[in-house]
């Protein structure tokens, strides 16, 4: 981030995260979701909420594999389920 740029909500994002670092069972997912949501609030965000290769939204209880350029592409095998991006 550029100095004198404020950016309150990567302040809240960092509280949550915190928060959430407390519970050693989710501190891979903690950190990922505050790195998605430091890159959003700094316009770099990830699309995470639509499938462009079979042209549908992402649906929580399907799996997914992420395509870097594409994102979310819906697999059988995919490595993610539920809700990719909770904002």
């Amino acid at each position: 981030m550029h100095h004198y740029d404020p950016h309150p909500d990567v302040f809240a994002y960092y509280g949550e995260c915190l928060s959430s670092l407390s519970d050693s069972s989710k501190l891979e997912a903690a950190l990922r979701i505050f790195e998605l949501d430091l890159m959003d609030a700094v316009g770099y965000g990830l699309q995470l909420e639509y499938d462009f290769h079979n042209e549908k939204p992402v649906h929580p209880s399907t799996k997914y594999h992420f395509n870097v350029e594409q994102g979310p592409i819906e697999a059988l095998d995919g490595h993610f389920s539920e809700r990719l991006y909770r904002r």
